[in-house]
């Protein structure tokens, strides 16, 4: 059994860049969403939620972020 260990990461991010990259992530939420809503597919679907809760948590973390 394998257990994930949380890493983190830094970046220095301008206000320009921070907009850009949480525009990208919400973009991509709303058509992660949508494939999620569109597929039956029970094994992709499942992948395609979790997608979706990790860009969520991208989101969140870009929006908490100072800049």
């Amino acid at each position: 059994m394998s257990t994930l260990a949380a890493v983190e990461y830094k970046a220095s991010l301008t206000k320009e860049e921070r907009a850009e990259l949480l525009c990208i992530f919400e973009a991509t939420l709303i058509e992660t969403h949508a494939e999620r809503r569109r597929t039956e597919a029970p094994d992709y679907q499942e992948e395609v939620s979790h997608e979706e809760t990790l860009i969520k948590t991208l989101v969140d973390k870009v929006r908490r972020s100072h800049g």
